[in-house]
């Protein structure tokens, strides 16, 4: 993920077209991690990396920080890599 100013409509990795997206973000927080949804973002059509605003990385902080009031409360599944 990077952080994009609001009118770049190119990817600053390898210079494809980002298009407007909603994604969902995990994010780390002490040992655990909060998911975010419906998150905006920009994502290049080239190289899928996803950039979004500096209002979304405020938020994000927030979150980890506890300081913004969770939506719900779910369990997640939980894998581990392991070479075939």
């Amino acid at each position: 993920m990077s952080l994009i100013s609001v009118t770049t409509t190119r990817c600053k990795f390898c210079e494809g077209n980002l298009q407007e997206a909603t994604v969902n973000f995990c994010v780390p927080s002490g040992e655990r991690f909060i998911l975010i949804e419906s998150v905006p973002a920009m994502i290049c059509d080239l190289c899928g990396e996803q950039a979004v605003t500096s209002e979304v990385v405020m938020f994000c902080e927030k979150t980890r920080r506890g300081l913004i009031s969770k939506s719900r409360t779910d369990q997640m599944d939980v894998y581990t890599y392991e070479r075939t």
